[in-house]
């Protein structure tokens, strides 16, 4: 990390220490609860809300985010403060970077307006963060409202807000298999949903995702007009997308020159071309 970033983890950090040492798994299960937040990045987080906005209980969904909340003491707190705390160890211990910097924040509440309410204030709370750090991380806010989010999370073994995720991106696109996006990091999954062409609603998406991991959009043109046989200038109206197909993250590269539309697939990590299709553009007028 650079510096800026390591003094404000630190800060956090220390901010983390003064919650307590231990007693988060132990909380009691009969408080009423009003709403839960879901954090997921590849640690899944619970947070049991009361009326109050104050934490009830908090559940570490698999070993990373176990890691995640050691040493914190998060009940009676108010919400803003724990989530700012997760926020924190979640960058101290790297598993939001610049090669995966989304964050998924998913809502859910009986009572839509303060479910609402609640999931704008906690994004612009984890966005203040984060834009002071160098990660520049993007957030994809939801509500959890699906009652089959629970049947497919335990399915697919991974938290209700990604499988509430998962959900609405088949529902854009019925092309995708579930139990194959459910297989994905938050972070490729968001860079689905960066996609014109899916069209996901009911999630709002902050910032965006990195593909610092991939060989990056000017690669994937690359590989697509020398595949094609076509020089870069004679090129117009290109359009670059990713998307998830052959088992692969790819990239999406549409394309014309001449009287040729072009449609490539290329695989995102080493620029292989995957598909390749070449069709007459019934709309090309030649340049007199």
């Amino acid at each position: 990390m650079k510096k800026s970033t390591k003094k404000i983890v630190a800060g956090l950090s220390a901010a983390v220490l003064v919650l307590g040492a231990v007693g988060i798994y132990n909380l009691m299960e009969n408080d009423p609860v009003a709403s839960v937040v879901l954090l997921d990045v590849n640690p899944s987080i619970e947070l049991y809300v009361d009326d109050d906005a104050e934490i009830v209980r908090a559940v570490a969904m698999n070993p990373e985010a176990e890691k995640v909340l050691k040493g914190m003491k998060l009940r009676d707190m108010d919400v803003d403060t724990a989530v700012n705390a997760i926020v924190g160890s979640l960058l101290k211990n790297g598993y939001v970077d610049e090669l995966a910097n989304s964050i998924l924040l998913s809502v859910e509440d009986e009572n839509t307006v303060r479910g609402a309410k609640l999931k704008e204030k906690l994004t612009e709370e984890i966005n203040a963060i984060l834009s002071a750090t160098s990660v520049n991380a993007a957030i994809l806010a939801q509500e959890v409202k699906s009652a089959n989010a629970e049947e497919m999370a335990d399915k697919y073994d991974v938290s209700k807000g990604k499988a509430a995720l998962v959900q609405n991106i088949v529902e854009a696109n019925d092309t995708y298999k579930a139990d194959e996006l459910a297989k994905l990091s938050v972070n490729e999954l968001n860079l689905i949903v960066s996609n014109p062409k899916n069209e996901v609603k009911d999630v709002v998406s902050t910032g965006k995702a990195s593909d610092n991991a991939y060989i990056g959009g000017d690669k994937a043109k690359e590989a697509a007009f020398e595949h094609a046989g076509v020089e870069q200038t004679s090129v117009r109206a290109v359009e670059v997308d990713f998307d998830y197909k052959y088992g692969k993250m790819v990239y999406e590269v549409d394309f014309e020159s001449a009287e040729y539309d072009y449609d490539y697939s290329i695989d995102a990590k080493n620029g292989e071309v995957l598909y390749s299709h070449k069709e007459l553009d019934d709309d090309y007028v030649a340049p007199v």
